[in-house]
């Protein structure tokens, strides 16, 4: 950039000096190296990119600003410094799954796969592969593109064909173009189970079928140097099966070629009968190394089917001689019968017509150049424009299929290309092109927003400017003007944006979202607006709509303080209009879609407004809201519903819905009676005339938005409907039985919300039925515009409120006063200042011994929507109110059981506290008999070691035995006695007191069980790890002593550590503790069991009396 300072500049107050730019080839490395920076924009406005410096993908939601970064495969993960960051990001067309490669910086490259999950930032790595050093990925693209709307000058749509090769099901393929000059077709589940890749050379004619041998992915090179592909496209046409990849290519210097250069000179002579070589091997230094000047075309095609086939045909190379290519891209146009197409000749567009269907488009080759001279002029870019027409008619089978012509070449004298995208309608193409110089004020402050390039709308092919689009402005800062080069350039799915990504490591990564040219719109079907705006975006959010892509970018279009709410209001009754011009008779499948964009423009319109416009705005995107709000509950109570009754098991989700659909209707209803009121004694308003229709459009409501549910057809339809269901489900609710204790609090949550709501539902619904009207439906646009009445549909409103309000279906006193308002107030009454006025809108009369106050709601200051009844607490009440008896015995009540609780956790923290010391000494006193119990064994055994004889230890009082075997084959007897041992399953273990009677019966059931004698650790690690009790015949946890109490306190087992000490000791109350002891549940024994498992554990199996080595047994599977 230079700098330049204007001559004859007045400098005064603030210090600012305008100042030349110009732009250098320098700062347009990216587009000359190639340099670029990936970025792809998904269907649900997810814009990924590659990070400037590391191996990772950012991501960002374009409608929240929301970050994240999508997960890295494992390589990258353990070893980041190894690869550069990706060259190749790309997305699928339905937007699930995400494609990366990651260039090794010297070694193998790695790409990765990614899908989403249900949430829009949670991606999983699917699949991962390396890629060899000389084979990265080019570029990437994916089949099965959604097909496209166009609508076309009279304003009517059609939908385009299909184009490029299809899949049976859902699921696109990938398609790779790699350095070496291969396409690698990747097939993605749910078409396959995994991953599978199919690769095919583009430089020879394959065939590569599934189950058979690929070509391996190597660099062919000789001594002529070795081809590596530098830049790719691939065309998909329309209806057509076959596509076309073009690549350009460098001519690299093979490995083992040797530059005489470096030969040394040792003062020999030659040996000159031995053949010199150097004629036939090129050094380093060849002029012939370097980008290529042809283009290299090949045919593809592709069976998806149950096996899967790819098959190549080069098609001769197209001469290019420019150098510095930066782009290659292909340009489909669709058949002429498909852009031209009315409605008489197609009724539903979504069907086709057989000659749309059999006639295929045409497909153009776009190669862009940039021109730098000799490096001391400005560049220039330049676009070339290639015809690719099939040979319908070839002489013989060797004959190419295909023939490329030059189309046109144009030459951009005053900028700088940066982009060329197709503009969605067939025939126009969309470009960005950067100013070469510009001029700049520069100021101490903040730095203004400058334009540094243009976006126009250029005649494809013949790339000349279309008149029919406006252009807009590539915008930058004054201090990055002519250094804000795009190093990627991403467009929204509808074409009304564009994401550059600055390239300029030094001004740090910025990225910069601009608009894109509109087309201008000259009439729209059905519409009564005299004029339409400039910038009309109606068309674009049709489109949108109709493709079921996300309209985020439109969105953000029309919330911007820049598009003025006139304008933006117009869009969407543009939009209304040419949907009902296209519905087909489907005409409110689009409604609630629209609803969704009314909403999220005026909330965005309401965060810049500020005053009455930021009310009128707040109160229309409320009415949007709840309109969107009303069809989903209506969607939920029918999926609920089984006749005239609900699903029980979603029970307080749909009360929660009710309250919130009461709550709703209580709004609507105050509305309606100040709407009345204010209008009882007004003149009646007449109905307006046809001719009027033809006026501007009203963006102020000429009521309260939420009115609209009184006027709208669609609205009050969806609105009754949820009457209905909420009326059904109360009488559902309510002839419910007092069996379930969820479904009884249940009920009387939604019977105290409609009781204590003022409305009478029953009296409501025929009410609704009644007020249904139908204006024009011009009007009905018009209203929905805006969300609110319009001027125009004030008398129906008038009679459809009349109905309502002077019917018997509302309860005033309850709809405006509630009693637990009233109720929180009686503290703050105060009956000291008898002489006190009433605020306005209460009416005082006094009598003998009191000063009555009779408040009016619909004559306070604004009407009922602002009066609140809280407020009633700081006004002078007659001293004959008195709290109503049944809530001063409440009162009562919860004073005393309040009471009652804090006493009696009082004294339960005092007997929990004298518990605790009694379990410690207890516990103590344990601790001390198994050690002098432990001291008295160690002397036995010294004292019989010291005299010569032999210490013979005590039987073993307990028994921990562990059922081993199934049920299958066993006999009866030992089936009983398992029983009465409480060993159920496989793996059951249980504390038995040995005596006479217990030996015999394990001594039965031998075969199926093992035991032994367990010591104090594992009779304490079973306890505290495994141990639950039987409550009431149920399996209660061992998750505190007062279990242990409750079920064994009398027996004097107040702890786990008395529980441990009787089961251990084997003492008198064994019986019981055995018993309150659920059977432990164990697992298999770490490392398995031995191999001979049903032989005896002398034997070297497993079941049988196995003494103290029990112990070990309880470790592994406890």
């Amino acid at each position: 950039m230079q700098d330049t300072k204007l001559p004859g500049a007045a400098v005064k107050g603030k210090a600012r000096e305008d100042s030349n730019w110009q732009l250098g080839w320098w700062e347009l490395h990216p587009l000359i190296d190639k340099a670029k920076r990936p970025v792809a924009w998904s269907r649900s406005s997810v814009i990924f990119s590659a990070h400037p410096t590391q191996p990772l993908v950012l991501a960002r939601h374009f409608s929240s600003s929301r970050q994240f970064v999508v997960p890295s495969p494992t390589p990258l993960v353990s070893s980041p410094t190894s690869y550069d960051p990706p060259t190749v990001i790309s997305i699928s067309p339905n937007g699930e799954w995400l494609f990366a490669y990651f260039p090794g910086r010297e070694g193998d490259g790695v790409a990765c796969l990614w899908r989403r999950d249900h949430q829009l930032d949670t991606w999983g790595v699917r699949e991962f592969w390396a890629t060899p050093r000389g084979a990265g990925i080019v570029t990437a693209e994916w089949t099965n593109h959604n097909r496209e709307w166009i609508i076309n000058d009279t304003g009517f749509a059609s939908r385009l064909p299909p184009r490029g090769p299809s899949s049976p099901v859902n699921s696109s393929v990938l398609l790779l173009i790699t350095q070496s000059l291969y396409i690698n077709a990747c097939f993605l589940p749910p078409y396959v189970p995994s991953l599978r890749m199919l690769r095919a050379s583009l430089t020879m004619t394959t065939r590569v079928k599934e189950g058979e041998p690929s070509p391996p992915d190597v660099d062919r090179q000789g001594t002529d140097g070795r081809r590596l592909c530098v830049s790719a496209a691939i065309g998909f046409g329309y209806n057509d099966m076959a596509f076309l990849v073009a690549t350009r290519s460098h001519l690299m210097p093979s490995h083992h070629v040797v530059s005489e250069d470096h030969s040394m000179d040792m003062g020999l002579m030659p040996d000159m009968t031995q053949p010199s070589t150097s004629s036939d091997k090129l050094g380093y230094d060849s002029d012939v190394w370097g980008e290529e000047l042809i283009v290299d075309v090949c045919e593809v095609g592709m069976n998806v089917d149950v096996t899967n086939l790819i098959r190549t045909r080069p098609l001769p190379p197209i001469f290019h001689p420019h150098p510095n290519l930066t782009e290659l891209a292909f340009i489909a146009m669709p058949p002429e019968s498909s852009l031209t197409m009315s409605p008489s000749v197609s009724k539903d567009p979504r069907r086709q017509t057989k000659e749309i269907l059999e006639k295929t488009g045409s497909l153009y080759l776009v190669a862009s150049v940039l021109d730098c001279g000799d490096y001391t002029t400005t560049p220039k870019s330049e676009s070339t424009v290639y015809a690719c027409v099939r040979n319908t008619t070839p002489a013989t089978k060797m004959s190419p299929r295909w023939m490329i012509n030059k189309e046109q070449t144009k030459i951009f004298e005053n900028g700088v290309l940066t982009f060329l995208t197709p503009a969605g309608n067939g025939s126009t193409v969309l470009v960005g092109l950067l100013d070469t110089a510009g001029v700049a004020r520069r100021s101490q402050t903040k730095p203004k927003e400058i334009p540094i390039g243009t976006c126009v709308a250029l005649q494809f092919p013949s790339l000349v400017p279309d008149e029919r689009w406006e252009s807009s402005h590539i915008m930058s800062t004054s201090d990055r003007a002519g250094r804000d080069v795009p190093a990627g350039i991403a467009v929204s799915q509808n074409r009304a944006l564009v994401c550059f990504m600055s390239a300029s490591a030094a001004l740090g990564a910025r990225t910069a979202v601009h608009l894109l040219p509109r087309r201008l719109i000259n009439s729209v079907p059905s519409s009564n607006v005299p004029e339409v705006p400039k910038g009309d975006l109606s068309r674009a959010l049709c489109l949108a709509l109709m493709s079921r892509e996300s309209p985020s970018d439109i969105i953000h279009i029309l919330s911007l303080p820049s598009t003025s709410l006139p304008t933006a209001a117009t869009t969407i009754y543009h939009t209304l209009c040419t949907l009902a011009a296209n519905a087909n008779g489907l005409a409110e499948i689009w409604l609630i879609e629209v609803l969704g964009v009314i909403t999220e423009v005026y909330l965005g319109k309401a965060r810049y407004s500020a005053g009455p416009e930021k009310e009128h705005l707040t109160a229309q995107w409320k009415a949007a809201h709840d309109i969107c709000s009303i069809e989903a509950l209506n969607t939920a109570f029918e999926d609920c519903r089984e006749a005239d009754a609900y699903d029980l098991e979603a029970i307080w989700q749909l009360v929660g819905l009710s309250t919130w659909f009461i709550d709703f209707l209580e709004r609507l209803m105050k509305e309606c009676v100040a709407f009345h009121d204010e209008h009882a004694s007004s003149p009646q308003v007449t109905q307006e005339k046809q001719d009027t229709l033809s006026t501007p459009l009203h963006v102020v409501p000429a009521a309260a938005p939420i009115l609209i549910h009184m006027v709208h057809p669609y609205v009050h339809r969806h609105m009754l409907a949820a009457v209905r269901h909420v009326k059904r489900f109360r009488d559902h609710i309510g002839s419910l039985s007092a069996k379930g204790e969820n479904a009884q609090i249940a009920k009387d949550v939604l019977m105290d919300a409609i009781d204590c709501s003022g409305i009478h539902l029953d009296t409501l619904v025929p009410l609704l039925n009644e007020t249904s009207t139908a204006p024009h439906p011009d009007l009905l646009r018009r209203c929905l515009t805006i969300c609110a009445p319009i001027p125009a549909v004030l008398p129906n409103l008038k009679q459809a409120v009349e109905k309502i309000v002077t019917s018997k279906a509302i309860d005033r006193p309850k709809l405006f006063i509630k009693a637990s308002d009233l109720v929180d107030g009686v503290s703050q009454i105060t009956l000291t200042d008898q002489s006190a006025q009433p605020p306005r809108g209460c009416t005082k009369q006094t009598t003998a011994n009191k000063a009555q106050i009779t408040v009016d709601p619909l004559k306070i200051p604004n009407g009922p929507r602002n009066y609140r009844p809280e407020c009633l607490g700081v006004y002078i009440f007659p001293p004959d109110i008195e709290v109503p008896e049944t809530l001063l015995k409440k009162r009562k009540q919860n004073e005393k059981a309040r009471e009652e609780r804090v006493a009696a956790a009082a004294a339960a923290r005092k007997a929990g506290k004298a518990k605790r010391k009694v379990i410690f000494k207890r516990a103590e006193q344990h601790v001390k008999e198994y050690l002098s119990k432990e001291k008295e064994e160690v002397r036995l055994k010294r004292a019989a070691r010291a005299s010569g004889d032999f210490y013979v230890p005590a039987q073993a009082k307990v028994y921990f035995v562990v059922r081993i075997r199934g049920i299958n084959e066993i006999a009866p007897k030992p089936r009983k006695i398992l029983q009465l041992l409480r060993l159920l399953q496989i793996n059951n273990g249980i504390f038995i007191k040995v005596t006479k009677a217990t030996q015999q019966m394990l001594r039965l059931v031998e075969p199926y069980i093992t035991y032994g004698e367990p010591n104090l650790k594992s009779v304490r690690e079973l306890i505290y790890k495994r141990g639950y009790g039987k409550v009431d015949k149920q399996r209660i946890p061992l998750a505190n002593n007062s279990v242990i109490e409750q079920a064994l306190g009398k027996h004097d087992i107040l702890s786990v550590e008395d529980l441990v000490h009787e089961i251990f000791t084997a003492g008198p109350n064994f019986k019981q503790a055995s018993n309150f002891l659920w059977p432990f549940k164990l697992s298999n024994p770490t490392g398995g069991w031995r191999q001979r498992k049903f032989t005896h554990y002398v034997e070297g199996g497993d079941f049988g009396n196995r003494e103290t080595n029990i112990n070990k047994l309880i470790r592994q599977m406890n």
